[in-house]
């Protein structure tokens, strides 16, 4: 699960290309779609609510 991912990307040291690749992984997912580009905003989709919320639970 890309929420996962992005959880890990997030540890004691976050690397730009592992947020990168892990939102990205969202986007091609439709757990979040792009609302920009520049500069680059997201917006959580009813997909992506379901699967946070499994992911939480």
């Amino acid at each position: 699960m890309p929420f996962k991912d992005l959880e890990a990307a997030a540890g004691p040291r976050l690397s730009f290309q592992a947020l990168k690749d892990a939102l990205n992984a969202l986007v091609a997912e439709k757990a979040v779609a792009r609302v920009s580009e520049k500069p680059a905003r997201l917006r959580i989709t009813a997909v992506g609510r379901t699967q946070l919320d499994g992911y939480r639970s």
